[in-house]
């Protein structure tokens, strides 16, 4: 994750693109790149039983 921004900055550079379009590819890069990682994190979801050593951190659900 961490050289593909480094990587398109100097593609960008060396084909003839300004720096603004450079650090502008960039940047966009790494926004995308933060939110790809950002999704891979799991979502704990209220059906899973807590792992053993694990506290319950919700109030219980009222009785049906």
């Amino acid at each position: 994750m961490a050289p593909t921004p480094l990587g398109d900055t100097v593609n960008v550079l060396r084909h003839g693109g300004t720096q603004a379009v450079s650090f502008g590819i960039r940047f966009a890069t790494v926004a995308v790149d933060l939110i790809g990682a950002g999704l891979l994190f799991p979502v704990r979801t209220p059906d899973r039983p807590p792992r053993p050593g694990e506290t319950e951190s919700r109030p219980p659900s009222p009785a049906p």
